[in-house]
């Protein structure tokens, strides 16, 4: 998922110049229209967050819920992207770079690379998954749970750059431990928010039936 190198070379050019934090509106390919470069921003989520956003992500882009194998792969990718979510910058998932000049964008401080910049995670899962929807026999892997020939494929789709032997086998523990943990961690916290959602609306319904007595209360008293 790199940029063309002749975009990539001219925003960052542009970028290096910049002393002010504002967010810089650079001319673009095509007359009239301009991309704006953003400050990269670490936006942390959590190893649940990351699932969520994907499975809500994949929803929006599919119109279907993604089977557990496609998810835990997606999450595994996320995961080593961008350090279990600690290193996630700008609402980018998984380091996706712009799909036109005038997409927003931010220069990465470390590897000196140019990605989108969204304002939601919920955008930046839907970007994730327009994207693989390019690399088919990435997602075809990931239905069949096969780590190593996922990370082949995303190589070929130029997805990363680090060789397929260091990247597999990281990718492979992260997948496992997507089906061992990360699904149970979900699961748990989406009964926990059940519960209190259900707490706070019975609470909610005490209140009012209390509150209709002591209204009916005060209108015996007064007759």
């Amino acid at each position: 998922m790199s940029l063309a190198r002749t975009l990539q070379s001219m925003l960052i050019t542009a970028i290096i110049s910049l002393t002010s934090l504002e967010p810089v509106a650079h001319a673009s390919c095509e007359a009239g229209q301009a991309s704006t470069m953003i400050v990269m921003t670490r936006t942390p989520l959590s190893q649940v967050e990351i699932m969520t956003s994907l499975r809500a992500g994949h929803a929006k882009v599919f119109g279907s819920e993604a089977s557990d194998n496609r998810l835990a792969m997606a999450w595994a990718q996320i995961a080593l992207e961008t350090g279990h979510g600690r290193l996630t910058f700008n609402h980018n998932l998984g380091n996706v770079s712009m799909s036109s000049p005038v997409d927003p964008a931010y220069l990465n401080n470390g590897d000196k690379h140019v990605y989108r910049s969204f304002e939601t995670f919920a955008d930046g899962a839907e970007a994730y998954w327009e994207v693989l929807k390019r690399c088919s026999s990435a997602l075809q892997r990931f239905d069949e749970g096969m780590p190593t020939a996922a990370a082949t494929s995303l190589k070929r789709c130029h997805y990363f750059e680090a060789p397929v032997e260091e990247y597999a086998p990281t990718l492979n523990g992260l997948y496992k431990f997507a089906h061992k943990k990360v699904f149970k961690d979900e699961q748990r916290e989406k009964q926990e928010r059940q519960r209190r959602d259900n707490d706070n609306k019975r609470l909610t319904e005490e209140s009012a039936t209390a509150n209709a007595d002591a209204s009916s209360s005060d209108v015996t008293c007064g007759d």
